[in-house]
């Protein structure tokens, strides 16, 4: 395969992608009160830091690892979304700018970031250009039609709380899809019987390998 396409490829798609997300928050701005905008900006901003700062030094050590095009990646996904909920846990001490609901929605938030970003990663170490450039069109589709949508059925009376809620469930579905198709999840069924005085109880038991 020719460098040209794939790096025109993955440009093209970032930049639909910037355009159509940038043209989203510009009807944020035309919706939101000041003050609401304000915080989603900041609730925005940290959690992008937030899934950057775990995400970016992971997803080049998966990439770059010879051995790692066999192995699952579950334990990779499984760390980084526990070390994000450690990390939001810990946030709690310096979350005053961010009311309760709102930081636990920026956490929820960071880690649909996190886990999307990871899925294009998977993509990106198979040298699949064409399917990381569907997902990062893909997110930016299914985040502003969320968000579009919303706007629709509130309007002025649309709240930050709202945008970053709507946000967060788009990336996590796309994320659950995506991550889904690379990770075995055997589910196994075991029958258990256990004698009582009067009788034997039996019953199901589903477990995950």
């Amino acid at each position: 395969m020719s460098l040209h396409r794939p790096v025109i490829l993955v440009f093209s798609a970032d930049l639909a992608s910037k355009i159509l997300l940038g043209l989203t928050w510009l009807l944020l701005i035309r919706y939101l009160p000041t003050e609401e905008f304000a915080l989603l900006t900041l609730a925005t901003s940290v959690a992008t830091v937030a899934s950057q700062m775990l995400g970016s030094s992971i997803n080049r050590i998966y990439i770059l690892d010879n051995t790692a095009g066999s192995v699952d990646p579950a334990p990779l996904v499984t760390f980084q979304a526990a070390a994000l909920l450690l990390l939001g846990i810990a946030g709690l001490l310096f979350s005053d700018a961010l009311p309760g609901v709102i930081y636990l929605l920026t956490v929820l938030l960071a880690l649909g970031m996190l886990l999307s970003d990871f899925g294009k990663t998977m993509y990106q170490k198979q040298l699949r250009f064409s399917a990381f450039s569907f997902i990062e069109l893909a997110r930016a589709a299914l985040v502003s039609t969320a968000l579009i949508v919303l706007l629709m059925r509130y309007g002025n009376e649309v709240r930050t709380w709202q945008v970053i809620a709507v946000q967060a469930a788009a990336l996590g579905l796309l994320s659950l899809i995506v991550i889904s198709r690379h990770i075995n999840l055997r589910l196994s069924l075991i029958h258990i019987s256990e004698p009582t005085r009067l009788r034997r109880i039996s019953y199901a038991v589903f477990c995950l390998k």
